[in-house]
């Protein structure tokens, strides 16, 4: 299928470039053909990034649990000092 438009040449000069390709139509042929990969790519990789925040979440509650459950210890076994300078 014949596909025609115009581009902008800075664009173009982008596409070849970042494709390795030296003639436009074989650049734009290619970021085509990789755009609905990159897409899914990128949709997976917010999904991931997500899961890690929440991941973060948890751990940082752990960690404050952790740090009062030592600082109550602490005060009832007498030694408040321990956590001062």
């Amino acid at each position: 299928m014949l596909v025609k438009f115009d581009a902008d040449e800075d664009l173009i000069d982008a596409l070849k470039q970042s494709t390795n390709m030296a003639v436009a139509s074989k650049a734009c042929h290619y970021a085509a053909t990789q755009y609905l990969d990159l897409l899914q790519e990128n949709a997976r990789l917010h999904q991931k990034v997500a899961q890690m925040r929440d991941s973060i979440a948890v751990y940082r509650q752990i960690i404050d649990s952790a740090r009062d459950a030592a600082a109550m210890l602490v005060e009832r076994a007498g030694q408040a000092d321990l956590f001062t300078d």
